[in-house]
């Protein structure tokens, strides 16, 4: 199979999240733990048995119940965000393969966040659209004519989404063409971000890219907007793709081989250095340089290898020095048994 006719090989996934209020229980950062527990227990029952949810399979998972380590993987697995890994009144209610993400009591009562791969920005939507509907119709959120939907920032008022893509786009880093990137988002209100969202850096040449704003706008012309400039972005970065191998073909090839070859043989590796050199591999693979592994098995390392993420292999019990050791055994079999 050619690796160009995989859906992610830009797009790595697509996210909507939308931001809710309850009615009658003060906002989290004002909510006492008996309040915050009376909006847990709200999504319990709308997302339980009986429910029009309840083909999703949700289970409650309580951050105080979580050790550091589990904790941190969701947020690196982008289950939860980090805000809500910090709350120790919030929750998450997730449904059983973990495309959908209620979380509870973390900035807002309710952050309604769906999240599939590739670009399927529509199908994220679509999901999205479907589990707030279904909530409402057993709970009221916070909701004014003029503002739309009330929450804790100002910025998330109106609609309450966000929506955004990860995209990987190591060619415009290479050709120093990211600043370009960065400028034509905010022209149009977007935010290029790091993999974690705001202030997070841009590990492995991954970046977010979604809307600042949701006010003055609905949300399918949101959708479109995201839709619309992650395609010029697609495009910038295949252009940029193809003049590395008019350019500089000699020098790419020998850039992506070394990665393997450092990958397959460290013996040690920090999350820094692996993300930067399966980027390569992952470009090599668009490329047809690199064809060993499937994307699919390049998405899985870059999960997995992430400090917490790996961590729980050893139960959490582990310190820098053998989690970078650990890492590069991890990356080498993956690698060298496919």
């Amino acid at each position: 199979m050619s690796s160009r006719s995989y859906i992610n090989d830009i797009v790595v996934s697509s996210r909507i999240r939308l931001a809710r209020n309850l009615v009658d229980i003060p906002f989290p950062m004002k909510s006492t733990a008996e309040q915050a527990e009376q909006a847990l227990d709200a999504l319990e029952n709308a997302t339980g048995a009986g429910t029009e949810l309840a083909f999703e399979e949700f289970e409650v998972i309580k951050v105080d119940d979580l050790n550091d380590s589990a904790r941190m993987s969701m947020v690196e697995r982008h289950i939860i965000s980090p805000e809500l890994g910090h709350n120790k009144s919030a929750a998450t209610i997730l449904n059983k393969d973990k495309t959908v993400s209620i979380m509870v009591n973390e900035e807002d009562h309710v952050r309604i966040q769906c999240i599939l791969p590739g670009f399927s920005l529509y199908d994220s939507y679509a999901k999205a659209n479907a589990i707030d509907d279904a909530l409402q119709d057993k709970i009221s959120y916070c909701f004014d004519e003029k503002l739309g939907f009330l929450t804790s920032c100002p910025s998330n008022l109106g609609t309450g989404m966000r929506a955004g893509v990860m995209v990987h786009i190591p060619a415009l880093v290479l050709n120093s063409r990211l600043s370009n990137i960065a400028n034509m988002a905010n022209k149009f209100g977007l935010a290029l971000r790091g993999i974690y969202g705001e202030g997070s850096d841009a590990l492995g040449d991954l970046f977010q890219v979604s809307n600042q704003y949701s006010l003055g706008l609905t949300e399918i012309e949101i959708v479109n907007h995201i839709h619309s400039i992650t395609k010029e972005i697609i495009k910038y970065e295949r252009d940029e793709r193809n003049k590395l191998l008019i350019n500089q073909e000699d020098l790419i090839r020998d850039k992506i081989q070394r990665a393997y070859g450092i990958l397959t043989n460290a013996y040690m590796l920090t999350t820094k250095e692996a993300m930067s050199l399966l980027s390569l591999l992952r470009m090599g693979a668009d490329l047809e340089i690199f064809n060993g592994v499937d994307y699919s098995i390049l998405d899985s390392i870059i999960v997995n290898i992430q400090p917490a993420t790996l961590s729980l292999t050893f139960n959490g019990k582990v310190d820098e020095r053998s989690r970078d050791i650990f890492r590069a055994e991890y990356i080498q079999k993956q690698l060298t048994q496919n």
